[in-house]
């Protein structure tokens, strides 16, 4: 669909002679495109089959604008309130709440059983990516050592607004303000840079200038 999407719009430009745009595509507006399109597929479904679109973004991307608009936030999201690490932890329980209540007496589905749950135990090995070829993962971007950092980070960010209650929350009064032990400065930037950036992601509309 991606593909198809992208070859249409240079068809459809250089039928019309209008400046290409297609020229111009960064990896960020690619992912755009697939989230979006994504997004129209599982509605579709949705509306077939008379369901509702599952939203999976946690509290950490929230906070750090790593999701689409109009491409990621569905009718419901059961995960929302929920940082990264309390992710990581309910995922954690949940494998071991499994083990706990399986009853092992059938080998064959035994294996099968075994199998998916050791491709879950496997997957929250791995470093969480946008998938956008900008870098191998999100804590690489960010610089962090892993998302304890991250979150304590955002968290501080949270908090520090609702006491400061300023009408314009920017970076640099952030940064003056914090002093973050065991955390290296510029992972504190990377992670409030990335906030504070965002923050129209997650303004009411009208977004305010």
């Amino acid at each position: 669909m991606y593909e198809d999407f992208i070859l249409a719009i240079r068809k459809y430009e250089e039928k019309l002679g209008i400046w290409s745009g297609s020229d111009h595509q960064t990896p960020i507006a690619n992912g755009n495109i697939q989230a979006r399109l994504r997004m129209i597929y599982l509605y579709n479904l949705a509306s077939i089959y008379n369901g509702l679109v599952m939203d999976t973004d946690n509290l950490t991307e929230n906070n750090l604008g790593y999701f689409t608009i109009h491409g990621d936030v569905g009718d419901f999201n059961p995960i929302g309130g929920l940082w990264k690490t309390e992710v990581f932890e309910l995922a954690s329980w949940l494998i071991s709440e499994y083990y706990k209540q399986y009853t092992f007496n059938n080998p064959e589905n035994d294996i099968e059983v075994f199998a998916k749950i050791q491709a879950i135990v496997e997957s929250l090995k791995l470093k969480p990516t946008a998938g956008l070829g900008i870098t191998n993962n999100d804590l690489e971007e960010l610089e962090a050592e892993s998302y304890d950092q991250v979150d304590t980070i955002l968290q501080e960010i949270l908090a520090w607004k609702s006491m400061t209650k300023e009408s314009s929350w920017n970076l640099k009064n952030f940064l003056d303000d914090q002093q973050f032990l065991n955390i290296p400065y510029k992972v504190v930037e990377a992670v409030a840079k990335r906030h504070f950036a965002s923050e129209f992601k997650r303004e009411q509309l009208p977004i305010k200038i």
